[in-house]
């Protein structure tokens, strides 16, 4: 529910625009860099083309800051050109207060920048799951492991050293309880990592059951035909099984979470400027009528999955 209202927000971005290029628009006000934002697949960029800007603000400056409606908004109707930036749900978050949804919406751009990391290195460090306390989580492992469904969780390794893991569940392609089903990832970033273990292996569950339920639009029958090969799965099911390169106890990680969602942000703020971050960039999406926090959070210079497809 709350996705579907983060979505509609996304898409019907109602906050006042300016039309410019960078060059221009960068004399008269504070804007993201173009150069540092994540770009579409194939995009270009063109410092001297005019385009729509909405207001954000800056966390790191305090102060309010211009960035292409392009990179906030998910109403993919672009007219005559393809998009230039990155247009996804990175950094869109709800909560129940405006300060709730920024730190949702942070920890995405944290738990996207370490996943692409991840993935680029071919990282192997694996949590070992008896180490995992949370009692969800190991609810969760458990309906697996009932299930004969195999559950992985590897630590992404975040630069900024906010706690964030990645997830996948599969169970054997050789003996499917019905039919093989297929590899699912999920991934969870958060400042307790026993609660970023539990978002990772919660969307993976969850992806799981929207290939199932056949529920999302953009599946096509050759994504199942992927999904479900036997031969594109059993290498995949003997890599799960084989020795990591690393194996870490959870209950070592480091717990950053705080009493407050105002001293949460400030930690990762202050996390994303040691890791080189020059803004952090949150565009409040909220509508006055709805009375539900949403935000888009934008830290240029944090790479994103497209990066990596690219």
């Amino acid at each position: 529910l709350m996705e579907s209202i983060e979505t509609w927000h996304a898409e019907h971005v109602a906050r006042p625009r300016r039309r410019a290029s960078w060059r221009a628009l960068r004399d008269r006000a504070a804007t993201v860099d173009l150069r540092q934002l994540a770009r579409a697949r194939r995009g270009r960029l063109d410092l001297d083309a005019p385009h729509d800007w909405v207001e954000g603000w800056d966390l790191v400056a305090s102060a309010p800051v211009w960035v292409p409606l392009e990179a906030v908004t998910l109403d993919t109707v672009f007219g005559a050109r393809a998009p230039w930036f990155d247009v996804s749900s990175n950094g869109l978050a709800s909560g129940n207060h405006l300060l709730e949804a920024i730190v949702h919406g942070l920890c995405e751009v944290i738990e996207r920048d370490a996943e692409a990391g991840w993935r680029a290195a071919r990282g192997d460090v694996r949590v070992d799951l008896a180490t995992v306390q949370d009692p969800g989580s190991r609810a969760i492992l458990a309906r697996l492991a009932d299930a004969g469904v195999h559950a992985t969780v590897w630590d992404l390794g975040s630069d900024l050293g906010v706690p964030a893991y990645g997830a996948a569940i599969l169970e054997d392609p050789a003996e499917p309880a019905w039919r093989a089903l297929g590899m699912y990832q999920g991934f969870g970033c958060h400042l307790d990592p026993e609660i970023a273990v539990g978002r990772a292996l919660c969307e993976a569950v969850q992806t799981r059951v929207t290939y199932v339920a056949g529920s999302r639009d953009d599946f096509f029958p050759f994504d199942y035909d992927r999904a479900t090969d036997p031969e594109v799965l059993a290498p995949i099911w003997d890599e799960l099984h084989a020795p990591a390169a690393a194996v870490v106890d959870l209950r070592d990680a480091p717990r950053l979470a705080t009493a407050t969602f105002e001293d949460d942000l400030r930690l990762l703020v202050g996390r994303a400027v040691a890791g080189g971050a020059t803004r952090v960039v949150v565009v409040d999406l909220s509508r006055p009528e709805h009375g539900v926090p949403v935000v888009k959070v934008i830290v240029p210079g944090r790479a994103t999955r497209v990066e990596l497809m690219g």
